[in-house]
């Protein structure tokens, strides 16, 4: 496998759209500028976790396919579930 799959890149990129997606998307849909949906918070949880979930099996693929480097990108989804955990816990 070549080390510079396009294949194994795009894993890993796809990897940093869905963790970056919550910070885009969150302040977007605070200022009304996206429609709103009337989800309780609940769904609203599982639906972010299951983004962030997508986000590390993404960059693990990165990982095995393409680089070592793509373990870093496994990092921000995780950090990004604990942040949000600690700020909605204070």
């Amino acid at each position: 496998m070549s080390h510079w799959s396009p294949v194994g890149k795009a894993y890993g990129y796809a990897s940093l759209v869905c963790s970056l997606s919550f910070w885009i998307l969150g302040p977007l849909s605070a200022e009304g500028a996206l429609p709103e949906f009337d989800l309780p918070f609940k769904t609203w949880a599982a639906i972010w976790l299951v983004i962030w979930t997508l986000g590390f099996v993404l960059a693990i693929v990165a990982t095995v396919r393409v680089s070592r480097l793509w373990a870093i990108a496994a990092i921000l989804p995780l950090a990004n579930m604990l942040l949000v955990d600690y700020i909605m816990s204070v």
